[in-house]
């Protein structure tokens, strides 16, 4: 690979500021390269979330230092350094608990669709047009001033989520590039998707098949929680990439009007009650997206709480209301508001408001009474104790779970 180290490449006149670019972590990491006479910037999310003064979560930066050296200097410099991908040239650096993943320059050499082999470079913008989106490929020092080598600082600006050079080619690369795509846009972008990445990702999107579920999974996940999901969906759905996903059947206008649910009640988005209220109709519904996805038990069960609402309804009591809760376990509240969608009735239904409004207020009681509790009282152990146990439940939750343990007690 060239050795030209194109160092200042396309630097703006543009500055971004953040308590993680001035802490004193970081000055100590900008000690360390100064003296190792290398350049270190922060690149990708961290730069653009800083430019759209957006949380920054990840501090991932790029280095023309070669990756043993970053181990060695980091080590040397006093600072926890973990060599977690160095066959692609990821060394994790950490200092008073602050991470940063530093990857040397690089650009693949092969690619597969999922994997890549990787050369290392010293030339910045050879190490930019690897990357997926211009968005992606913005660079910071550790003055903050912004590197801008493919005009991403632009297309940021638009709100415009655009493959680096030809969309085919950053698609083959990487299959998952296509999910990233419509996340992407459902959160960082406006208006209409670009039509040269939407041509591209619909050509190309068999090759979602030969990527893990779990890859698809996170990605597709996180794209559903995004503020402009809907629209993205619905072109997704438009030009056959649901089914692509996971064999969805998806129903837009009830995923829509989930969307309106969530606003009214001011609920924050669930990756699995918007997948519910997109897919779910049936049992086998969920059972099919479990498996598709790769959910986890949790999340399986979750979504399928979809197919099995609460026996509740808008005009009902609200002891009825506690009732069926309380038998819901500790996800009673989330499958009420379920129950509630599923009914018909829309948000502003008064009755359902009131007992929602109850319910998100109310501590679900504990039973009072224990098994130990009827040994003492002269029951014997086996399964006649455990019918005893629930009879008085229930007549503990038909009380509205006002009777008191030595009441429940002397009523045996």
């Amino acid at each position: 690979m060239t050795g030209k180290n194109t160092e200042t490449v396309n630097a703006t006149d543009i500055r971004i500021k953040g308590d993680w670019l001035s802490s004193s972590q970081t000055r100590r990491l900008r000690d360390m390269f100064d003296r190792s006479g290398h350049t270190a910037r922060f690149v990708g999310g961290v730069v653009r979330n800083a430019l759209l003064e957006e949380t920054v979560h990840d501090l991932d930066m790029a280095t023309d230092m070669r990756p043993q050296e970053v181990l060695q200097q980091a080590q040397r410099a006093g600072f926890k350094a973990i060599g977690t991908g160095l066959a692609h040239g990821t060394v994790t650096v950490i200092i008073d608990h602050a991470v940063y993943e530093i990857t040397t320059l690089r650009v693949d050499m092969k690619t597969d669709g999922r994997h890549a082999q990787v050369a290392f470079t010293k030339d910045w913008r050879e190490d930019a047009a690897r990357r997926d989106f211009t968005m992606n490929a913005l660079y910071a020092d550790f003055d903050g001033m912004v590197h801008d080598p493919l005009g991403g600082y632009e297309d940021l600006q638009e709100r415009r989520v655009r493959f680096i050079g030809q969309a085919e080619d950053r698609i083959k690369e990487d299959y998952l590039r296509i999910l990233r795509f419509f996340r992407f846009t459902a959160q960082y972008g406006e208006g209409r998707l670009d039509e040269t990445g939407l041509t591209a990702c619909t050509a190309l999107q068999g090759g979602l098949s030969g990527l893990s579920r779990e890859r698809v999974r996170s990605e597709f996940l996180r794209l559903l929680v995004q503020s402009r999901a809907l629209p993205v969906l619905r072109e997704m759905f438009s030009h056959g990439l649901l089914d692509s996903v996971a064999h969805m059947v998806p129903h837009m206008n009830r995923f829509e009007r989930w969307l309106t649910f969530e606003r009214e009640l001011q609920r924050p988005p669930s990756a699995m009650d918007r997948l519910g209220a997109l897919c779910v109709l049936v049992r086998e519904d969920a059972d099919r997206l479990a498996i598709g996805l790769r959910l986890s038990n949790r999340e399986k069960h979750r979504l399928a709480d979809w197919a099995h609402p609460l026996a509740l309804e808008g005009k009902g009591t609200r002891k009825q209301a506690r009732l069926a809760c309380h038998r819901a376990g500790k996800e009673g509240l989330e499958r009420f508001v379920i129950s509630w969608f599923l009914s018909g009735d829309g948000p502003a239904h008064e009755g359902w408001r009131d007992k929602y409004h109850m319910l998100r207020d109310w501590q679900p009681p504990v039973f009072p009474v224990k098994a130990a509790d009827l040994l003492k009282k002269g029951l014997k152990p086996g399964p006649a104790l455990g019918q005893t146990l629930r009879r008085l439940e229930d007549q503990w939750c038909a009380s509205d779970f006002t009777l008191q343990r030595k009441e429940i007690l002397d009523g045996l």
